[in-house]
């Protein structure tokens, strides 16, 4: 059976009950088809496609977190800025470099 056919079929499946995990009910879940777990002396029955994991509230929470970073990255690159204006401004020269038109500064930490 050929991958297309596979997620054809999972697409029109509404439920996709498994005895082991395997990438089947993964691939299964990517196609939006339940998977239900049956525990049996070999497996207890939580797999990596489990439904108490519903890829789609994954993916709301990752982007939540994402769209909190970068909401927050003007703010975070002004601290940082802050920190190291602070640090250049308790910074000593320890030579000098004369150039034409220019002088440059070298500062050690």
């Amino acid at each position: 059976m050929s991958r297309e056919e596979m997620r054809a079929i999972f697409q029109r499946t509404e439920t996709l009950y498994c005895f082991e995990d395997s990438s089947v009910a993964l691939e299964a879940k990517l196609c939006g088809c339940e998977v239900v777990f049956l525990p049996n002396k070999h497996f207890n029955g939580v797999g990596l496609a489990a439904n108490e994991l519903p890829l789609e509230r994954d993916h709301e929470a990752l982007r939540g977190t994402l769209q909190q970073y970068i909401a927050d990255l003007p703010q975070t690159v002004g601290a940082l800025a802050q920190k190291w204006q602070a640090l250049a401004d308790q910074a000593q020269p320890v030579g000098r470099l004369q150039a034409p038109l220019k002088t440059y500064y070298f500062y050690v930490n």
